[in-house]
C-alpha cells in the first residue's frame, strides 16, 4: 500500500528482515529503528532496490522514556519486534529480558500516543505467552487468544534463560494489552503469537555455521553426524514467509480486525519423528539417525488454532511438510 509509512522496530533479525523485505515488495515506505548507523546501512545493503524506500532512525537504548518520540513523528503503523533474544541478554533474567521486553513495548506505546499520525500498532508476540509449558503436550488441549502461560515475574527473575524469555514475552503483552485498557489511545493495536519460526533467511549466509534461532534447532536434526533425534523442541511452527506475510496483512487489516490478539501458525503439529519420516521418504541415500527414546515416546495432541488469522488476514499457512522440504532444500545446498 503506497503513501503510508511504517516504523519497524527488530528489522535488523530473521524475523525482521523478512517482514522488511515483505512490506518494502507491497511498495510501502519504511522507517527502521537500529541501534547504531553501522547497522541501518547494512540493512539498506540487503535491500539496494530499495534505498530510497528506506529512512533509518537511531535509537540506542529502547527502554528509556521517550526513547521513540522522533521515530514515530509522522509514521501511519508502527510494527515493533525488538526483544530480546535467549542467550542475548547476559545472566541477569530480570535486567536482561523482562525489563527490556516490558518496557520497550510500553515506550513505544507511549511515543505512539504523541504522534497523532499513528493508526495501529503490530506488535510480534509469541505461542511462549500462550501455551502453558506446564500442560504435557500428550495431553488434548486446543491453544487459542484466550490463553496465556501460568509462569510469573519470579519464575522469570528465577528460572534458566528460556522460563526468562517465555516470561518476558507474556509480561510484554499483557503490558501492551493492559496500556490499551488504561489509556485508550487514539489507535489500535494488533499482537501476532508465533510458535518457531522456520525458512531460509533473506540475505544467504556465508557459512551454515552462521544459521541461528529457531532454525538453529532445526539444522541439528539435519545434521549428517546426528546420533539420535531428540525430543522435540516446538512442535507447533510457522514458515518465515508466513510469519512476514502476516505483519503485512495486519498492518494493513480493516479497522475491525483492530485491538485483537492473533495466533499464527500452519496447520497441525511438527515433530522431529516426522522430519526423519520425511528425510527417508525423500533423501534415501542419506543416512538417517535413528530416533532417540524421548522423540519415540512423542504423542501430542494439542492444537495451537491460527484459523482466526487465517480468516482475518486471507492466510493459507504453510505445512510443515513445505517448511521442511524448502528448509532442507537450503540447507543442503550447502553440501553440493
Amino acid at each position: 500500500m503506497t503513501g503510508e509509512l511504517i516504523l519497524v522496530t527488530g528489522g535488523t533479525g530473521f524475523i525482521g528482515r523478512h517482514v522488511v523485505k515483505a512490506l518494502l515488495e507491497n511498495g510501502t515506505s519504511l522507517r527502521v529503528v537500529v541501534r547504531s548507523q553501522a547497522k541501518g546501512d547494512a540493512l539498506k545493503s540487503i535491500f539496494p532496490k530499495y534505498t530510497d524506500k528506506i529512512q533509518i532512525a537511531i535509537v540506542e537504548n529502547n527502554e528509556a522514556q521517550g526513547a521513540y518520540d522522533s521515530a514515530v513523528e509522522g509514521v501511519d503503523v508502527v510494527v515493533h519486534m525488538a526483544s530480546p533474544l535467549p542467550g542475548t541478554a547476559g545472566t541477569d533474567n530480570e535486567a536482561g529480558y523482562l525489563i527490556p521486553a516490558r518496557d520497550g513495548i510500553v515506550n513505544m506505546l507511549k511515543s505512539a500516543s504523541k504522534s497523532s499520525s499513528v493508526k495501529r500498532v503490530v506488535m510480534t508476540a509469541s505461542s511462549a505467552a500462550v501455551i502453558d509449558s506446564k500442560v504435557s503436550t500428550s495431553l488434548p488441549r486446543t491453544w487459542t487468544e484466550k490463553d496465556w502461560n501460568s509462569l510469573t515475574w519470579e519464575d522469570g527473575k528465577k528460572g534458566n534463560l528460556g522460563v526468562a524469555y517465555t516470561v518476558s514475552k507474556k509480561y510484554a503483552e499483557m503490558a501492551a494489552w493492559e496500556f490499551m485498557e488504561s489509556q485508550r489511545p487514539h489507535f489500535d493495536l494488533i499482537t501476532l503469537d508465533a510458535p518457531g519460526v522456520f525458512g531460509e533467511p533473506v540475505e544467504r549466509p556465508a557459512s551454515i555455521s552462521e544459521i541461528g534461532g529457531s532454525n538453529a534447532i532445526l539444522l541439528k536434526t539435519l545434521d549428517p553426524d546426528l546420533k539420535e533425534f531428540p525430543k522435540t523442541w516446538s512442535i507447533f511452527y510457522i514458515d518465515i514467509r508466513d510469519a512476514a506475510l502476516a505483519h503485512v496483512k495486519a498492518a494493513f487489516a480493516p479497522k475491525s480486525a483492530g485491538n485483537q490478539r492473533y495466533l499464527i501458525a500452519g496447520p497441525g503439529i511438527g515433530t522431529n519423528k516426522m522430519i526423519r519420516e520425511f528425510l527417508i521418504e525423500h533423501y534415501p541415500n542419506r543416512i538417517v539417525a535413528p530416533l532417540s527414546k524421548e522423540a519415540v515416546a512423542e504423542n501430542p495432541q494439542q492444537i495451537f488454532d491460527a484459523s482466526k488469522a487465517a480468516a482475518a488476514f486471507g492466510i493459507k499457512f504453510r505445512t510443515f511438510e513445505e517448511v521442511i522440504k524448502d528448509f532442507t532444500d537450503f540447507v543442503f545446498s550447502y553440501e553440493n
